[in-house]
């Protein structure tokens, strides 16, 4: 896979969606990237899907979100997968960037070459995803935490149909947000409200 070749102008527009999720801090995830036609129908035609994604952090963020290594590619068992029951296997390799295990290079084809018409919003990829902090770091303090999910547009991105005809394409990122416990959320929110009937009763206490 990986294929990377110089041909006539793309013929086609496909959108590659990464999904956003929130995840607790030092919690594990799942991440779908999606793609889509942008014309549907008749929808577009696809036999070859090379991709390479790249983690980045918010300004100001001392966590990190990792790409599991080695990831699992058993994705190619849904049976939304662009490529289900038509696959030579999904082959994907995690390295480090810029951040530590923050890229992903991968790529899949139809075992048969034949194309594959998009018309409606397939799974492309999933991701597994790691959130970390550093020994002795409150959990609590990467809350607020995000990252953002790109699909480059590398050389070891593209996409191309049954007659190796590149399909030009656009992409949206996904954002990752760390997000406080349901328990804390809920005390809070519990101390919010008594104050209220506290309130709503006998006014507001008196200052001393």
């Amino acid at each position: 896979l990986f294929v990377s070749l110089i041909r006539a102008p793309a013929h086609a527009m496909f959108v590659i969606d990464v999904e956003s999720a929130n995840l607790l801090p030092g919690d594990v995830g799942l991440l779908d990237v999606l793609i889509s036609s942008d014309v549907v129908p008749p929808g577009n035609l696809v036999a070859l899907a090379n991709f390479e994604l790249r983690i980045t952090p918010a300004l100001g963020t001392t966590s990190t979100l990792e790409l599991i290594n080695p990831q699992n590619n058993a994705y190619n068992l849904d049976p939304n997968y662009v490529f289900f029951r038509n696959s030579t296997g999904p082959l994907r390799l995690v390295s480090s960037v810029l951040q530590p295990n923050d890229t992903l290079t991968g790529g899949d084809a139809t075992a048969d070459t034949l194309d594959v018409n998009v018309t409606s919003s397939r799974l492309l990829a999933r991701l597994e995803i790691d959130h970390n902090f550093p020994v002795g770091t409150d959990p609590g303090s990467t809350v607020g935490h995000s990252f953002t999910i790109d699909l480059l547009p590398s050389a070891n991105t593209s996409f191309w149909d049954s007659t190796l005809t590149p399909c030009s394409f656009t992409s949206n990122s996904g954002t990752v947000y760390v997000v406080a416990e349901p328990s804390t959320l809920l005390g809070g929110l519990c101390a919010a409200a008594g104050l209220l009937i506290r309130c709503c009763r006998g006014g507001f206490p008196a200052k001393a």
